[in-house]
């Protein structure tokens, strides 16, 4: 049974959904869904032969949830927890006696690589976390350091289901719905709104273009912090880029916007992942990206262009200037080898049997 806070639409949602379908599809398991808060957008992709459960709880430590949870939670003969806040709940659970199955935390901690302290709490309950796997090798790193046994400890790195990206859908058009004309080249930055984000930096990237193409650009992304979107949304007024840059918000359907784009960015400061840089791969997008997390810093290795020092807007406005500069068919021919290393190293199939092999170890320690 997978366990999260919510399934909303956010990067270790996605990975909980693509883990679970490739499962069942890979006949291994049984799989079903718990949802202890509420959020359900990505729950629809869920296959069909996956049960999923929604706790809909109020705060921390609501009570009846506890309840609700153990009525099927033992049913289950692993627990597979993503997010810190989750095993919190879990654990709680499982000192209350709700709770008896072995857990594994899939730890997806967005700040590790600028926040590498280690919660209060978690010393005390680490203990019934009976696997601990990062997405990136800070997260393993991470987890050495909070007194987890070396034996416990696994990194396996983030991977998306490519073949969602080739499937036919009803799109909407990006270009009329926001006035985009077909001589614009239309990039995307998928982002919740958020600090650590680099949305700032992006801004001032745009701005300090010392060419000017015709270059329309949409952010898609939540507004996590109201009070950063607010001096992002003002920055775009005062410099003067009201009709190049465009605040589009949550998007449910965000296949549609990488399959219009042109060209994708991902500018931020701190990430396991990120997981969108596999998404703009399986597109066929070229894009711009930080050397940020784990995906990034493996892409740099692998000699993918467009990357770029972390919170450097002089060389990200350089490298998108390069990026715009390239003809349509050059920015194809970049984006389709840029698929071809996402499919090699980042494809749901390629690190499932390490999913497999760990649930095999894992299964036997059920009382």
């Amino acid at each position: 049974m997978h366990v999260t806070d919510t399934l909303a639409l956010g990067g270790k949602e996605r990975v909980l959904v693509d883990i679970a379908n490739a499962t069942v599809a890979g006949q291994k398991f049984d799989v079903s869904v718990c949802v202890t808060r509420s959020g359900i957008a990505l729950a629809k992709e869920l296959r069909r032969q996956i049960y999923a459960e929604v706790l809909n709880r109020k705060f921390k430590f609501d009570l009846f949830p506890f309840f609700r949870f153990s009525t099927f939670a033992n049913k289950a003969d692993i627990l597979h927890i993503h997010s810190r806040s989750t095993f919190l709940f879990l654990s709680c659970a499982r000192i209350l006696g709700f709770i008896k199955r072995p857990i594994i935390l899939h730890d997806h901690y967005g700040l590790i690589e600028s926040d590498t302290s280690v919660p209060f709490w978690f010393p005390y309950i680490k203990k019934y976390a009976d696997q601990y796997v990062g997405v990136s090798e800070k997260l393993g790193e991470w987890a050495h350091r909070s007194g987890m046994a070396e034996d416990k400890i696994s990194v396996i790195p983030n991977a998306l289901d490519f073949t969602r990206f080739h499937q036919s859908e009803d799109l909407i058009d990006i270009r009329k719905t926001y006035n985009i004309s077909s001589g614009d080249i239309l990039g995307i930055a998928i982002a919740n709104i958020r600090p650590e984000k680099g949305i700032d930096l992006l801004i001032d990237a745009v701005k300090a273009l010392k060419k000017a193409p015709r270059f329309k650009l949409l952010i898609i992304g939540h507004e996590d912090n109201k009070k950063y979107a607010k001096s992002c949304q003002l920055k775009v007024s005062q410099l003067g880029l009201s009709r190049k840059i465009f605040f589009v918000g949550r998007q449910l359907n965000t296949l549609a916007f990488l399959k219009a784009a042109d060209i994708a960015l991902l500018p931020s400061l701190s990430e396991s992942g990120p997981l969108v840089l596999i998404e703009y791969m399986a597109s066929g997008l070229s894009f711009v990206y930080s050397r940020v997390g784990n995906i990034g810093n493996q892409l740099a290795k692998l000699g993918v262009p467009g990357c770029v020092p972390v919170n450097d807007t002089e060389n990200f406005a350089g490298a998108l200037e390069e990026l715009l500069a390239l003809s349509p068919k050059e920015r194809t021919v970049r984006g389709d080898k840029g698929r071809e290393v996402g499919f090699e190293y980042f494809d749901i199939q390629s690190i499932m049997p390490r999913w497999y092999e760990l649930y095999e170890k894992v299964a036997p320690l059920q009382p």
